[in-house]
């Protein structure tokens, strides 16, 4: 190797013609440029405006950290630089590059990894072969593919074109992906998330807001502070610590947890459900699996449930059908009134003091309290006033808990009688529609979710900051009130055409 040295006067100027293997830039104080570079392989020429220098092989250069540098469109090896004042603009690097310490960075096409860091500016890519690495800039900007994994942490925005390994995001202010994740996400302690689609897994935690088209693994959320809204998740679907936030989205394939959130809507939930402490309404199409539901502050609907329910909440129900068994603790209110059809056994767990009037036709038994019947037929049964109605119908047996005994109550076997016969029939037929209409309407009301994703996708075309300014509670305030009026419009249609 041989070293060279040349001084520069008044504010410095290198360009670099060629450089045909590796690139290493590196500042020092001395007011000259340092060069190493293979025996004969480096040329020169130098001027009172800049210093011109041709590498055949391998360049390394020391120089002052204000230089204006100009480099080569091709780097026909990896290329390193570090701790220039000014920004760097890279064409093709036939390997890797690492850049730290400078102004804006800007690189055309990576073959090998790229990891940018510390810098004072914005970071801009075409293409990276390899793995993307950023940490400690201002923006982020991908304007077409990262090839590998992309592992982003302490950027003010980020906006990604597309990402074909994983994408990994902490400390970030907002993320933007214009088309999709082909492997896994991660998002944590960051702004406002929107993700056109992840193919693997999502995970994001401690952000305002998620919005994110379609998920072909598991999406699990916590800790967000406004707003979810997803459109197909093909796994598992869990929230947790999201209080303050609005839950909406389409169709999730597998099971759905959500613990602690602000309001549920989903169109339909393929597994089991678990739910509870929902401030205010939770509303599913249909669930395929078993329901186990909690601590709903408002309405509770749920279209089918597949297999068995279990509800323990305050809140006013409204269920259609539900194939397995079921298992009921609610208030009650006066004024309310409750109708359920049920495939198998049903546990009525009654409030200390009921105000309460039973109707149901029943398959199996009868029991609670005092009250026994068997061999199956219609049973009624008034507590206090009777102010409220609950209206069964129950395949299997039907247990009451937790209550002394009925100031009034009847039971008819065998042949039912006219009431029993007619409210039976009637009240199948109606359940059986309104979970069907619910159902539907909720899976359509899903559907809308999709094609407002792709809609929303189109509009990717905008500048990061008119992405997300202004954004506030006042958008989560937004969705969640629009979907409370369009769920709102569901049970309102459902009931007309069961009038009719």
């Amino acid at each position: 190797m041989a070293y060279h040295t040349f001084p520069l006067e008044g504010t410095p100027r290198v360009v670099i013609e060629r450089c045909g293997g590796r690139l290493e830039i590196t500042t020092w104080d001395e007011r000259q440029v340092g060069a190493e570079a293979g025996e004969d392989q480096l040329r020169w020429s130098q001027s009172d405006e800049a210093l011109v220098l041709t590498a055949e092989g391998d360049l390394k250069l020391q120089v002052p950290r204000d230089v204006e540098l100009a480099l080569p469109q091709d780097i026909h090896g990896d290329a390193k630089i570090h701790g220039l004042a000014r920004d760097v603009t890279l064409g093709q690097i036939h390997g890797d590059a690492a850049i730290s310490g400078t102004g804006n960075v800007t690189l055309r096409q990576v073959h090998g990894d790229a990891e940018v860091r510390g810098i004072n500016g914005d970071v801009t890519v075409h293409t990276v072969h390899g793995d993307l690495t950023v940490e400690g800039t201002r923006a982020v900007t991908v304007e077409e593919r990262v090839h590998g994994d992309a592992r982003l942490g302490r950027v003010a925005s980020v906006r990604l074109r597309s990402v074909e390994g994983d994408l990994e995001v902490e400390d970030a202010g907002t993320l933007l992906v214009e088309a999709k994740v082909e492997g896994d996400a991660r998002v944590r302690r960051g702004g406002a998330a929107e993700i056109r689609s992840v193919g693997g897994d999502l995970e994001v935690a401690e952000a305002p807001a998620l919005i994110v088209g379609d998920v072909g693994g598991d999406l699990e959320a916590r800790r967000l502070g406004e707003a979810l809204r997803y459109g197909d998740v093909g796994g598992d679907l869990e929230v947790r610590e999201s209080e303050g936030a609005h839950v909406a989205g389409g169709h999730v394939g597998g099971d759905a947890t959500v613990i602690g959130a602000q309001s549920v809507q989903a169109g339909d939930v393929g597994g089991d459900l678990e739910a509870r402490t929902i401030a205010t309404d939770l509303r599913v199409g249909a669930v395929g699996g078993d329901a186990h539901v909690s601590e709903v502050g408002g309405t509770l609907a749920i279209g089918n449930v597949g297999g068995d329910l279990e509800a323990r909440t305050s809140a006013a129900l409204q269920v259609g059908n539900v194939g397995g068994d079921l298992t009921l603790a609610v208030s009650f209110p006066p004024g309310s009134a409750t109708r359920i059809s049920v495939g198998g056994d049903a546990a009525i767990e009654l409030p200390a003091e009921p105000n309460l009037t039973i109707r149901a036709t029943v398959g199996g038994e009868v029991s609670g309290g005092r009250l026994t019947s068997a061999g199956g037929g219609a049973f009624s049964a008034v507590y206090g006033a009777g102010a409220a109605q609950l209206e069964l119908v129950v395949g299997g047996d039907l247990a009451l808990h937790g209550a002394g005994e009925p100031r009034a109550s009847s039971a008819s076997r065998g042949d039912w009688g006219r009431w029993g016969e007619e409210f039976g029939e009637k009240f199948g037929r109606d359940m059986g529609r309104w979970g069907e209409e619910f159902g539907r309407e909720m899976e359509r009301w899903g559907e809308e979710f999709g094609r407002e994703m792709e809609r929303w996708g189109e509009e990717f075309g905008r500048r990061m900051e008119e992405r997300f300014r202004g954004w506030d509670e006042g958008q989560a305030e937004e969705w969640a009130e629009k979907a409370r009026r369009h769920a709102e419009r569901v049970r309102e249609r459902v009931e007309e055409r069961m009038r009719q």
